[in-house]
C-alpha cells in the first residue's frame, strides 16, 4: 500500500521537516491576504509538502503535518490580523489525510489515460464556469467593499487559467514519456481530487463560516481560480521531489541488499 517502507524514526524526522518547511512556505513564501481577497492563498510548496507527507508517510503523519503546519505558521509567521480559527486548521489536516487514500485508489486504476482525460475534462468544465462568471459579473462584494474587474483583467485571468491547464497537460505528457513507471497521471489526478474536495469544497465552506456566507460566491470562484495554480504547481513540485526521493531510496536499498549478500 505504501510507496516505500520507512522506519518509524525516519517517518517522525521527515514529518517534522515537512511540517517546518510547509509552515514557512504557507506563510512566508506565499501570496497571502490580498486586499480584495483575504481568503486567497497561493503557496509555493506548502500544500505540496503536506500532500507529499501523506503519500510517503501515511495519512496519520500527513494529517499531523497539515495541522501542525497551520498552527506553527499562525503562531510564528501570521500577520493577517485575523484571530486563530481551528476550522481553518481542519482544512489543512484533511489536506494531509486524504491524499494517501486518493493516491492508493488512483494506483488501482489500470487505465491511467482515463484519469488524464477525466481530469482534463473536469478542469475544462471549471474553466468554462469561471469564464462565464467573470464575463457576466460586473462587480462583487467582499465584506463591506465592492470591487470590479476591468475587461483586460478578466481576459488576463481567463488566459492565465487556460495556459496553466495547457502547460500542466504538456508537462504530464513529457514526464510520462520520461519516467513511465512513476505513475504521473495517478499523482496528478490525486492533486486534482484533493484540491477540489479539500480546498475548493471543504475549504470554501470553512471560510464561508469564518468570513460570513455573504462572501461565499466570491470565495468559491477565488478558490477555483486558485485551484488551477495549485494543481499545476503541486503536481510539478511533488513529481520532481518524489522522483529524487525514490531514486535515492532505490539506490540505498540496492546497496543495503548488496551488503547483506556479502
Amino acid at each position: 500500500m505504501y510507496l516505500v517502507k520507512l522506519k518509524p524514526t525516519l517517518k517522525i524526522t521527515l514529518a517534522a521537516l515537512f511540517m517546518a518547511l510547509a509552515a514557512i512556505c504557507q506563510k512566508v513564501l506565499a501570496i497571502n491576504y490580498l486586499p480584495f481577497a483575504p481568503f486567497m492563498r497561493i503557496s509555493f510548496g506548502g500544500p505540496a509538502l503536506i500532500i507529499l507527507a501523506s503519500i510517503l508517510l501515511g495519512p496519520v503523519y500527513g494529517a499531523a503535518v497539515g495541522a501542525g503546519c497551520d498552527i506553527i505558521g499562525f503562531i510564528a509567521f501570521d500577520r493577517s490580523g485575523f484571530p486563530y480559527n481551528p476550522l481553518i486548521t481542519t482544512t489543512y489536516a484533511l489536506l494531509g489525510l486524504l491524499p494517501f487514500f486518493v493516491f492508493y485508489f488512483a494506483r488501482k486504476i489500470k487505465n491511467e489515460k482515463l484519469l488524464f482525460i477525466l481530469q482534463n475534462s473536469i478542469m475544462f468544465g471549471l474553466f468554462v464556469i469561471v469564464s462565464i462568471f467573470l464575463f457576466t459579473t460586473d462587480s462583487f462584494k467582499v465584506f463591506s467593499t465592492t470591487y470590479s474587474l476591468e475587461l483586460w483583467q478578466k481576459i488576463a485571468i481567463v488566459s492565465g487559467l487556460f495556459s496553466l491547464g495547457l502547460l500542466l497537460s504538456i508537462f504530464l505528457l513529457i514526464y510520462k514519456h520520461k519516467a513511465p513507471h512513476r505513475m504521473i497521471y495517478n499523482l496528478s489526478f490525486t492533486m486534482f481530487v484533493v484540491e477540489i474536495i479539500v480546498m475548493v469544497l471543504y475549504g470554501t465552506l470553512m471560510k464561508g463560516i469564518v468570513f460570513g456566507f455573504s462572501t461565499y460566491g466570491p470565495i468559491l470562484i477565488t478558490q477555483v481560480i486558485t485551484a488551477f495554480v495549485n494543481i499545476a504547481l503541486n503536481t510539478v513540485i511533488i513529481s520532481i521531489v518524489l522522483e529524487m526521493f525514490l531514486k535515492r531510496y532505490e539506490a540505498y536499498t540496492a546497496n543495503d541488499r548488496e551488503k547483506k549478500t556479502l
